[in-house]
C-alpha cells in the first residue's frame, strides 16, 4: 500500500483503517466464540482480562501502524491537511508519542489485571479500571501538538 505519491505527498486513505477495524471486529468475535466454549472452565474474569489485553493489543497495532505509514489523520484531532503539510520526522515523532502514551497504559493495566488475579477483584473493577487507564491515556494525548 503506497503511502505517499510521486510528489512525495501523503495520499489520504482509510484503507488500512477499514481493515484494521473488521480485523478487529473478526478478532474479538472469534475470541468472544472460543473463550465462551472455554467459560466453564476459565470463568468469567478471565474472559473479561482476556477480551480487554485484546483491545490493548490492537490499539497499540493501530498506533504502531499509524506510525509506520504516518497517517496521522487517523487520530481524532488531526486534519488531514495538517498531516499532510507536516514533516516526516513530525509525523513520526507525533505518532510515536502516542505509541508510546498507549503502550505505558497498556503496561500499567497489564500490572494491574495480575493483581486483580491474585486478589480475586471483580471483573467490573477490571472493566473500569481499564477505562479510566484509556481514558487517562486519552487524555494525556490532547496537548500533543502535530507541528
Amino acid at each position: 500500500m503506497n503511502v505517499f505519491d510521486e510528489n512525495g505527498q501523503l495520499i489520504k486513505s482509510y484503507k488500512m483503517l477499514v481493515v484494521w477495524m473488521a480485523g478487529y471486529i473478526v478478532l474479538l468475535i472469534a475470541a468472544v466464540v472460543v473463550l465462551d466454549l472455554l467459560e466453564p472452565y476459565i470463568g468469567v474474569k478471565a474472559l473479561v482480562q482476556v477480551m480487554l489485553h485484546l483491545t490493548n493489543v490492537f490499539l497499540l497495532a493501530l498506533f504502531w501502524m499509524i506510525y509506520r505509514t504516518q497517517r496521522v489523520y487517523y487520530i481524532n484531532y488531526v486534519r488531514y491537511k495538517d498531516a499532510a503539510t507536516a514533516t516526516e520526522e513530525e509525523r513520526k515523532a507525533f505518532a510515536l508519542k502516542h505509541f508510546e502514551t498507549f503502550s505505558r497504559a497498556a503496561l500499567l493495566f497489564l500490572t494491574y489485571g495480575g493483581f486483580s488475579f491474585l486478589l480475586s477483584l471483580p471483573s467490573w473493577l477490571d472493566t473500569l479500571v481499564y477505562c479510566v487507564v484509556l481514558i487517562g491515556a486519552a487524555v494525556k494525548t490532547v496537548p500533543y501538538k502535530l507541528n
